[in-house]
């Protein structure tokens, strides 16, 4: 896009350029610019005048144009010169005939491309000309030199404006040569500019690919690690598993070897108690088979013994018991043995627990 704005600023310069050239070059060499032409018949007093010089003099009442009558008629170009401006002026028509310069009263106005049919009929009896003597031969030579001065200062001042003219022209060509260089200068820059971007670019895509390639890579060993964290993880609590269960295994069977030691133990303890119960009974049949001195047993009736004796202790009948006798008695020792037993029983659970 701004190659393009570049490159239609270049040939809008090159076209204006030569179109000026043109223009000053159709100025220069063909002369050409603003003019009036005014033609007509040259007539004194209704005669055709065929030797004459008609004049267009301007507000200063210098003479900007002349030519001479041929065959009654005339016609002139008033040009506008370079560096005046003759719109809106009004020019003063004077005809030299013989001794005499025949002056029309009434003004003409110029007209950049104006042409204007004038005929000119002065004479004696003319109205609105007036006349005064021409001047002598020396004042025609002196007004001759100085339109000739005139002219060559016109010339001058001309040829001063061509190489004005010419040096700006060749200024507006070195000045488009320095803005086409610049402007290739410019293009080369802005060239440089967008292959250094470019580069930039790619260098740029480059890190981010191989950036990206590193993340993917880091996520994929991230990946893998966290895999295998979870594989040892699982490994670790299969362990922790495997050997809870085999802790609970073991606490269960050592529960049941307990148990089962209670179980035996407790049998043990129960045949032995029956085993003294036995005793006991038998103890009891025997000293009820013996009997009391003064006691004897009625029909259907077991004979009352008298004071019972410990299993440990034979006190006599009528002795008062005392606190080991109380401790030493079967029953009291039951019971006892009893409470051991649980109390085994509760400490071996609590130390398997």
């Amino acid at each position: 896009m701004v190659r393009c704005a570049a490159t239609g600023f270049v040939v809008s310069m090159l076209l204006t350029t030569m179109a000026t050239w043109l223009m000053l070059s159709g100025t220069v060499h063909a002369q050409q610019g603003p003019r009036h032409v005014f033609s007509g018949a040259v007539r004194n007093a209704g005669d055709d005048v065929y030797f004459g010089k008609i004049s267009f003099l301007d507000m200063s009442g210098q003479e900007v144009a002349n030519v001479n009558a041929a065959a009654g008629r005339y016609k002139i170009s008033v040009v506008e010169p370079a560096g005046r401006s003759y719109s809106g002026q009004a020019f003063q028509i004077t005809v030299t005939f013989g001794d005499r310069i025949y002056e029309r009263a009434q003004r003409v106005n110029w007209q950049a491309g104006g042409v204007t049919v004038l005929d000119l009929d002065f004479g004696a009896h003319a109205g609105g000309w007036r006349w005064h003597q021409a001047p002598s031969q020396d004042r025609r030579q002196e007004d001759q030199r100085r339109m000739d001065q005139n002219a060559e200062d016109r010339d001058r001042r001309m040829e001063m404006d061509e190489q004005r003219m010419e040096r700006e022209s060749e200024e507006s060509a070195r000045r488009m040569e320095m803005e086409e260089q610049r402007m290739e200068m410019e293009q080369q820059r802005m060239e440089s500019e967008d292959a250094l971007r470019r580069e930039q670019m790619k260098l740029q895509a480059d890190r981010q690919e191989r950036e990206g390639e590193e993340r993917r890579e880091m996520e994929q060993q991230r990946r893998e690690s966290e895999g295998e964290d979870r594989v040892r993880r699982m490994e670790m609590e299969q362990q922790d598993r495997d050997r809870e269960a085999k802790r609970k295994e073991r606490e269960g069977e050592e529960r049941r070897g307990m148990e089962q030691q209670r179980r035996e133990q407790e049998a043990e303890e129960r045949k032995e108690r029956m085993e003294m119960e036995r005793q006991r009974m038998a103890m009891d049949q025997q000293r009820m088979g013996r009997g009391q001195p003064g006691v004897r047993p009625v029909a259907d009736e077991r004979p009352k013994s008298g004071p019972s004796r410990g299993l440990f202790s034979n006190r006599a009948a009528g002795e008062a018991t005392s606190g080991i006798d109380n401790i030493m008695d079967p029953t009291m020792l039951t019971i006892i043995g009893i409470a051991l037993t649980v109390f085994t029983t509760g400490m071996t659970l609590f130390k398997g627990d």
